[in-house]
């Protein structure tokens, strides 16, 4: 307290305001003016909220909103515990836009995959600090279910998942996303529906080129600044990857014959950023070329339906259409 006092007592001596009025304590802009003056006066302001943000995760295991912080420094989106009186009709209604989309591209020539990624708090279930709901649990399995009775066959990626966690983190510690490995392992169990859907090949081959370190995106809810490598949230190294074409198996191809690509991929900020070489492990797992048109900070729905309204505006239709839809998208909206 004694300390607090002290800080807005120097805080206060170098507050440099003006009153906008003659008579300022007689007026009701002073107040706003003389707070808006103190808080950028306030000396230690930005260190001492990293502090007590610091604080409140190191003792109470607590964050910002945006958060759920785990057991052993695991955070996980607070999108995957999310429910609300309308859960049930917001899943739904996200169901019936993936059957809809998947009937329009189906009646346009395309086979349509699926890949409903789920939860990490499902996946890395033992590193969670808070239950989440029956609801929320059992949504997976409602999602397999109601597709495959619409006829919409979707590959279950808890297993390939649980069973790929021995050979290393399957979703990034700190970060929304999953990590490369995980990225292979949902590839190697989907390349089999392109395989069967297309009968092009093209040999493609996968280098490791090094290790980076990722600043994870759900460390911006601790909000703890230079402490959150006190706090065991430094940045985690990640092996990258990069994936290249050798050969195409169709030698009859001249050189200046035209080309279509077989496959297109439609997804998230996991199919889009590079750091997780998703496209490029599923070209090398189906040996088929796939023409990645995912977007980040859109959600799985928004880049499907502008797809949707170019191939009704005439833009060729591709054999095969990857959707990559991470599981709490069914409940909640993308945030931008």
């Amino acid at each position: 307290m004694a300390v607090i006092a002290l800080i807005g007592a120097a805080s206060l001596w170098q507050t440099d305001w003006q009153p906008a009025v003659s008579k300022p304590f007689e007026d009701g802009v002073t107040q706003p003016a003389l707070e808006d003056a103190f808080d950028k006066g306030l000396i230690p302001r930005k260190t001492s909220i990293h502090l007590w943000n610091a604080f409140r995760y190191a003792v109470f295991s607590e964050t910002l909103p945006g958060a759920v912080p785990g057991k052993d420094g695991w955070l996980f989106t607070d999108e995957e515990f999310e429910t609300g009186h309308d859960y049930a009709d917001k899943t739904q209604a996200q169901l019936m836009r993936i059957v809809e989309a998947t009937r329009q591209l189906e009646g346009a020539g395309a086979t349509v995959i699926i890949a409903l990624l789920p939860d990490k708090a499902r996946v890395m279930s033992e590193k969670l600090s808070k239950h989440r709901s029956p609801q929320v649990e059992a949504r997976y399995d409602m999602a397999l279910d109601y597709l495959t009775e619409k006829g919409i066959a979707v590959d279950d990626l808890r297993d390939a998942l649980q069973l790929a966690k021995s050979g290393g983190d399957v979703f990034m510690r700190t970060d929304t996303h999953w990590s490369p490995h995980g990225a292979k392992q949902v590839a190697n169990t989907i390349a089999h529906r392109i395989q069967t859907a297309t009968t092009e090949r093209t040999e493609f081959i996968t280098e490791m080129t090094g290790v980076e370190r990722n600043e994870g995106d759900l460390v911006t809810f601790v909000d703890s600044g230079q402490l959150s490598m006190a706090l065991g949230l430094s940045p985690e190294p990640y092996e990258t990857f990069v994936t290249t074409q050798t050969a195409s198996v169709d030698a009859g191809l001249s050189l200046f014959d035209d080309t279509v690509v077989p496959a297109t991929l439609i997804g998230t900020s996991y199919s889009a950023i590079q750091n997780w070489n998703f496209e490029g492990f599923l070209k090398e797992a189906s040996q088929t070329d796939i023409l990645n048109r995912a977007e980040e900070g859109r959600g799985p729905f928004a880049p499907m339906d502008d797809y949707l309204k170019q191939i009704t505006s005439g833009e060729p239709v591709p054999q095969i259409v990857v959707w990559e839809i991470p599981e709490r998208y069914l409940t909640v909206e993308a945030s931008q």
